[in-house]
């Protein structure tokens, strides 16, 4: 079975909406990111935050191995806009739209801020490594990142990758509400033929009507897409 059957139609139902992707094995979730979301939108003007030098050398070298796989990721992200929360000027890909430096948290969130409430409806933005600021500061930090939730264009297209087990139970519980839907990447122990591991994908929580919970177990094939190896069923 591909992916096809289950990922991107699901990938295309979140058009519009905030989804957070909750992962515990970040290969995976790089693998969806690059290969499924980004493409499955790129008539869209395309916007990244990025938070921390760190996290944007991560990202960039994901891009640099994952456009080996795919030459049309150069293509699509060659115009990506990137608003960059860190020391340097450096991008991952695409070009810098603006720089907001480290500082006092809620000072940098609400430059932030400023920024987010000019994009438009029809808008990807991706949230790469923003979830290390309510990690690092606290949760002193979750009204400003509800502002900017609130200021968000309504139909905006959202997706933010988020390691698992990142947040304490309490902080995590108040910012999954911030989103209209919850993916979730696992690593399964069982393994295919030759050793290729295995991971569940799909739909840990919705609030949306027409977006129902479950999951597939999936491997990943050498060109790097997914490939479905069980039907959907609940957790």
């Amino acid at each position: 079975m591909t992916s096809n059957e289950y990922i991107l139609p699901l990938i295309k139902k979140l058009e519009h909406l905030k989804t957070r992707i909750v992962f515990d094995s970040r290969y995976p979730m790089l693998k969806l990111l690059f290969h499924y979301v980004i493409p499955c939108f790129s008539s869209k003007r395309q916007i990244f935050v990025v938070f921390s030098d760190t996290m944007c050398r991560w990202l960039e070298n994901a891009y640099l191995s994952f456009k080996e796989e795919s030459p049309k990721i150069v293509e699509i992200l060659r115009n990506a806009s990137i608003i960059k929360i860190g020391f340097s000027e450096d991008v991952p890909f695409g070009r810098l739209y603006e720089q907001v430096p480290y500082g006092n948290p809620k000072e940098t969130l609400s430059e932030l801020e400023d920024l987010l409430s000019k994009l438009k409806n029809d808008d990807l933005l991706v949230c790469y490594g923003t979830h290390l600021i309510p990690a690092l500061y606290g949760a002193n930090t979750l009204s400003s990142i509800l502002r900017i939730f609130d200021i968000l264009p309504k139909w905006i297209t959202l997706f933010a990758p988020e390691p698992d087990n990142v947040y304490e139970r309490h902080v995590d519980n108040l910012i999954q509400r911030f989103y209209d839907v919850i993916l979730r990447i696992k690593k399964e122990e069982e393994y295919v033929s030759f050793g290729e591991e295995t991971y569940l994908i799909g739909v840990d929580q919705s609030y949306i009507r027409d977006i129902q919970p479950g999951f597939a177990k999936f491997c990943i094939e050498k060109d790097g897409k997914l490939v479905r190896i069980s039907q959907t069923f609940l957790l």
